[in-house]
């Protein structure tokens, strides 16, 4: 069976309990399927609308555009109402077409291979679709097929439609449906494996680039998809030669129906011996937030209208494009040196303070502590419960803090299971709720504790230069239920 590394059971029990990994199992498809793999794919592609009109509002095609079809209907009409009809109009008809793209893409594949799954998948040579299947149900899929490119057949397969329902994800399925691809592919001689991925599905993009695929090629379908910024990424994995022992087969045969194991980690509490790692994993992970602070404020509507309206007031002062582009770049590069500083210094703060006495800090008090992710001998991950800094909340919640992930570890469920281990922890000892800190740019952090069913309940600037770069951190609660 397939052991799940991510929908972890909450410990119970004291604070040395390890927290036990729920299961779940990978599995060739059935008939019995059938409506269940069709609507998670369908769900899937159709939660891709919004983040495709997301990513087009972004663009710098979009900034450009829209102010500049706002402005010269404004100066041609004199009102500012009859100059916004015409934006309002370009958007509506930028998410009818986005929202058609996604709906024509899954009624092709409901009318072409997913009509008849069992012909297409199982009835031919070197293909197969699984499923992956927790309490009973089917979660996600994913399917290995012969390429399309013919130059590309017999020497490598494809990797396709994987889906995960949004409920279940965070756990490591989409990682074990990936693997379980590469395994087939692996035993049965193929060199390579080949995917297709759209530029707005960033988890997916990660998923894969963790596996170790490499990006090959970015193309548009139209030239309307161009206009629109929205492009097919293409990936590529070089099969090794010898088998990897991180894929552990149960048996000497090798059917299509194998269930593939894969390896456990534990969550425990904090030893001295993992002082050095735990420090390392906290500091890299928060240095991953500055370049990610870089790529929203650069993607933000407010920073390309701004440096448009300074090239323009340049480029009328001086008449020189050169000179109208120079502060444009001097105030890029403070930007950049300013995020930097922020995460460098929020960085040097923690290890001066509770990450330099770890033990004292969150094993000496009352009710605190601090656990880590164990995988392979290796510490990969952390997780703290400590009393909040408001005297008023203490005694009654606890707060989630120091929560990171070694970025090769990602995807396997053990953020989720550390979380939980937190909630698990404040529920054993009668605390009514958990809350947390996280910045706007932690994406994913922001998805996992949705999921886990924290609520937003305050944005927060720390100062004014957070502000003007357009960092905020968002505070998390979660109520906890009262224990059985």
């Amino acid at each position: 069976m397939h052991t799940g590394a991510g929908r972890a059971a909450w410990p119970t029990g004291p604070k040395g309990r390890e927290a036990v990994m729920a299961q779940y199992r990978i599995r060739p498809y059935k008939d019995g399927d059938y409506k269940a793999v069709r609507d998670i794919f369908a769900e899937g592609i159709m939660e891709q609308s919004s983040a495709a009109f997301m990513h087009l509002l972004t663009s710098p095609w979009t900034a450009l555009l829209l102010p500049s079809l706002f402005f010269l209907v404004l100066v041609a009409s004199g009102s500012i109402l009859l100059a916004l009809l015409p934006v309002a109009i370009v958007l509506a008809v930028a998410w009818v077409y986005v929202r058609s793209f996604s709906t024509d893409y899954v009624q092709l594949a409901l009318r072409t291979d997913l009509r008849d799954i069992r012909g297409t998948y199982l009835g031919a040579a070197d293909s197969c679709l699984w499923v992956a299947e927790a309490d009973g149900a089917v979660v996600g899929l994913v399917a290995a097929v012969q390429p399309q490119d013919p130059a590309e057949r017999g020497t490598a397969l494809e990797l396709k439609r994987m889906s995960v329902r949004q409920a279940s994800r965070g756990q490591g399925i989409a990682r074990a449906l990936s693997r379980t691809v590469l395994q087939f592919a692996q035993e049965r001689g193929y060199r390579a494996v080949v995917l297709s991925t759209s530029v707005v599905q960033r988890a997916a993009q990660q998923l894969y680039e963790h596996l170790g695929f490499q990006r090959v090629a970015t193309k548009s379908p139209s030239l309307l998809t161009r206009l629109l910024h929205l492009y097919i990424i293409h990936y590529h994995y070089d099969i090794p030669a010898v088998p990897q022992p991180r894929w552990v087969c149960p048996s000497t045969s090798c059917p299509r129906g194998r269930e593939i194991v894969m390896a456990q980690y534990r969550i425990r509490p904090y030893e001295d011996g993992d002082y050095e790692a735990v420090r390392t994993i906290f500091a890299d992970g928060i240095h991953e937030v500055a370049p990610a602070m870089w790529s929203e404020l650069l993607k933000s509507l407010k920073t390309h209208l701004f440096l448009l309206g300074l090239f323009l007031v340049g480029l009328a002062a001086s008449g020189s494009i050169l000179l109208a582009l120079l502060p444009i770049a001097v105030i890029l590069v403070v930007a950049w040196r300013s995020m930097k500083s922020i995460g460098t210094d929020y960085v040097q703060l923690a290890l001066r303070t509770d990450l330099r006495d770890i033990r004292s800090t969150y094993l000496g008090a009352t009710n605190t502590c601090l656990w880590v992710a164990e995988a392979s001998g290796a510490v990969v991950g952390l997780v703290a419960a400590v009393q909040p800094q408001d005297p008023t909340e203490r005694g009654t919640v606890l707060e989630l803090k120091r929560l990171s992930v070694r970025q090769a570890y990602r995807g396997r469920g053990i953020a989720r299971a550390l979380s939980r281990t937190v909630l698990q922890f404040a529920q054993e000892h009668g605390y009514r709720a958990v809350m947390l800190e996280t910045s706007v740019v932690q994406r994913a952090a922001q998805q996992l504790y949705e999921r886990l069913g924290f609520r937003l309940v305050a944005t927060e600037c720390p100062s004014l230069l957070a502000r003007l770069l357009q960092f905020y951190i968002l505070h998390y609660r979660l109520d906890i239920p009262a224990a059985p």
